[in-house]
């Protein structure tokens, strides 16, 4: 998970300011795939928490707290709106919490 710990410019504001850097590319593919991650951010409501998954623990699996964490810096579908929310003055903190049940505590 992400914790807020500072919010910055507004995520609507985020987005007008970045979407004409990202229209620039002229790559419509690219476009389309930043614009629609980017927009995410939109979603954010008052709560201090960004839910990005679940790490498991069988440590074959890619989803492990590890796995998370490289997936982050390397290809999560949060990667594109962290950035922009980082780059618009939030400030964040990745954490996590241990559970012995934890689909029910994903699933609340």
């Amino acid at each position: 998970m992400i914790r807020i710990k500072k919010r910055g410019l507004h995520p609507d504001d985020i987005i007008k300011e970045l979407k004409p850097h990202v229209l620039h590319l002229n790559w419509k593919i690219a476009q389309d795939h930043l614009i629609d991650r980017i927009s995410r951010i939109q979603n954010i409501t008052e709560c201090p928490v960004i839910y990005i998954g679940s790490a498991g623990t069988n440590p074959k699996s890619r989803h492990t707290l590890a796995g998370r964490y490289q997936d982050l810096t390397r290809r999560h579908t949060a990667q594109y709106p962290v950035w922009a929310l980082l780059y618009s003055g939030w400030e964040l903190e990745y954490g996590w919490k241990v559970s012995d049940s934890p689909k029910e505590l994903e699933a609340a």
